[in-house]
Order: C-alpha cells, then sequence, then structure tokens
C-alpha cells in the first residue's frame, strides 16, 4: 500500500494545499449544504469484537480489480452474495463481460448466487427482474433503517471481497480503487450473517408481485 501511495504522490498531477486554494472558492461552514436529516440506524446484529486468522490479497484499479472479481466468481463453487450501490451502464447487459455475467455463469453451476442493488431506477427494476429470470436471486435494497447503502462487497464461498469499488466502468478501469480479498471462512460468515439481515428484509420471490 505504500508503494502504490509513494507513486500516486509523486504524479504530476498532485497539488499541494496552497496550489489547491489559490485554484478553487474558499470553503466555509455557511458555504456547505445543510444537513436535514440523518438516518436513526439500530443494528439487529450484536457488536462485539473479534480476532481472526486469515490471508489478505490487495488489488488495485485501474490496474486489476476487474479480473480479480471475474476470477473469484468465475471460480466459486458454493455461494456468491453481494450488496451493490450501483451498476455501470454496460453491465446492464448481461451478455457483456462483466461481475453479473459472471454471477449469471455461476448460477448455471448450482452456485447460490444473492445480488443486491441499492440504485432505483427503471434500468435497476428491469436489471433484477431479469437477473431472477437467469437463475440469480436478485432484489432491490430498501433503506432498511439507513439513509444509503454504500456497500460495494461479496462474500465468495469461505472468503470476501470488501472494496471501494463500485460495479461501474470507471470504478474498475478509471479510477483509483482498493480492493482486499480475505481468505477465512469465519470472516465470510460473519459477512453472511449481516448480509442475510439484509436479504430478508429485501426479497421477495419473483414469482410474486413486488415491482
Amino acid at each position: 500500500m505504500q508503494t502504490y501511495f509513494t507513486n500516486d504522490y509523486g504524479g504530476t498531477d498532485v497539488q499541494t494545499l496552497a496550489e489547491y486554494e489559490a485554484a478553487h472558492e474558499a470553503i466555509t461552514p455557511a458555504s456547505l449544504p445543510t444537513k436535514v436529516q440523518v438516518a436513526d440506524f439500530v443494528s439487529a446484529l450484536e457488536y462485539s469484537t473479534s480476532s481472526y486468522t486469515g490471508d489478505v490479497k490487495m488489488y488495485m484499479s485501474p490496474d486489476n480489480t476487474f479480473k480479480a472479481v471475474q476470477y473469484y466468481f468465475d471460480n466459486a463453487t458454493t455461494r456468491i452474495y453481494t450488496e451493490q450501490m450501483d451498476v455501470g451502464a454496460s453491465f446492464l447487459n448481461l451478455e457483456n463481460l462483466s461481475p453479473l455475467s459472471a454471477m449469471v455463469d455461476a448460477a448455471g453451476r448450482g452456485v447460490d448466487t444473492k445480488f443486491l442493488l441499492f440504485k432505483s431506477t427503471t434500468e435497476a427494476a428491469t436489471l433484477i427482474s431479469e437477473l431472477n429470470a437467469s437463475g440469480v436471486k436478485a432484489a432491490r435494497m430498501t433503506t432498511n433503517g439507513y439513509a444509503t447503502m454504500h456497500n460495494k462487497g461479496a462474500i465468495i464461498d469461505d472468503a470476501v471481497w470488501v472494496s471501494s469499488v463500485n460495479w461501474t466502468e470507471n470504478a474498475f478501469i478509471n479510477n483509483r480503487e482498493c480492493g482486499l480479498y480475505i481468505m477465512s471462512a469465519e470472516v465470510a460468515n460473519f459477512y453472511a450473517s449481516a448480509f442475510n439481515e439484509d436479504w430478508l428484509h429485501d426479497y421477495v420471490d419473483p414469482g410474486l408481485t413486488y415491482y
């Protein structure tokens, strides 16, 4: 991580604070938007700190996060559970190479695949219907007591993908982003428990009327 930081910090596009302030208007408390509502969220899960042992691999955008997600999804054997804030326009077509098409392929191999999407648009509703028709259990995630679902994580068999990477073209191939692949059944099951809290709140069998 330090190697990446040193490389980025030495880039030609890095500005000093003085250079930035000279090119931008001052930000003052009066210029900031007023926060009119704060979500009142109480976790349904008991909270405690725990220590686990596991191997961790690091990936970075635009270097290799897309290939990493594809690889782990393509090799999943038991489960892929994921929550995503957004999906890029080109990934809405399930014929295109993407984490979504990899989930469809995994479902075809018998992998338990579950997808929760926060974005609420006509395109998102269509995508969810298409995923359900393709064998991936999918639903739109509601607020469930909090204002925004900002997750970009996935549980893959007995490992977890935790990252800043949205499933968009920019996040995979243009932005500087970081992803960690944590290989630990205990960590994976912890995240799976949290995922299932959201899943049970939002998923409705597609055979029923729910959009």
